[in-house]
């Protein structure tokens, strides 16, 4: 036996309400959003955390479009088309569905929750098989994160910072994707003498991923049209043989 999730649009601004919690009332009554704390607040309830991946493929799949927020719209619109497709057996606890229960403040939130939790989970599954999903996702991150927590400017350019990208990498290669020399790239784009742009542009990011690809710097062409950073870093590589 089995139900479909129940959506409703009360219950969904009650829920979206409950996660907001201690926002203050006016920002969150003029920009209707759920911030990074509010975001850790609902990583929690699904059992992940902000040092996963979980609530950038939640912003993915839901288009969001505001840097490291949801909006309220973004929210409903998103569950009422999760809620629409997904049914749970009678059998089914927030135990069963992945190592974590998930933490619901009511019980009318813990079927919203499961589905949430279990289109989270199975967003992981579909990037991690598909590379041009990846590619989709991995181009999307540079843009939601785009803030002044994570932007920076440097040489009259704007990017994201070192710190940030290198977080992101670690918690996307080789999850997603392999890059068997993550660690050297990492120490490269740390070294100021080495690394003197001192941020990630969006084109050295995305480029980054096709880079991934390269195995053999031995063929590596500086003719190519890679960014100049990456002619850098095979020159890096090569010094250390």
């Amino acid at each position: 036996m089995s139900w479909r999730v129940s959506c409703k649009t009360a219950l969904l601004d009650e829920l979206f309400t409950y996660i907001a919690g201690k926002t203050d009332a006016n920002t969150l009554q003029k920009e209707c959003v759920l911030a990074l704390p509010q975001l850790e607040t609902l990583a929690k309830m699904l059992g992940f955390s902000l040092d996963d991946m979980s609530m950038y493929r939640l912003a993915w799949s839901w288009s969001c479009e505001a840097p490291l927020c949801i909006r309220k719209s973004e929210f409903v619109n998103g569950m009422n088309a999760i809620c629409s497709g997904v049914k749970l057996s009678a059998t089914a606890t927030s135990s069963t569905c992945s190592a974590s229960p998930v933490k619901s403040p009511k019980k009318e939130f813990e079927p919203i929750l499961l589905a949430l939790r279990n289109h989270v989970e199975t967003l992981d599954g579909a990037l991690r098989g598909d590379v041009t999903k990846f590619r989709h996702f991995y181009r999307f991150i540079y843009k939601w994160v785009q803030s002044p927590l994570t932007m920076e400017r440097n040489m009259g350019q704007v990017g994201m910072s070192i710190e940030t990208a290198v977080e992101l990498w670690r918690m996307l290669f080789p999850h997603y994707r392999e890059f068997k020399r993550l660690d050297d790239w990492i120490t490269f784009c740390m070294s100021k003498k080495l690394f003197p742009h001192g941020i990630i542009s969006r084109d050295l990011w995305e480029q980054l991923l096709e880079f991934t690809f390269v195995t053999d710097y031995s063929k590596y062409d500086v003719s190519d049209a890679w960014p100049s950073a990456m002619d850098d870093f095979v020159e890096y590589v090569k010094s250390k043989v």
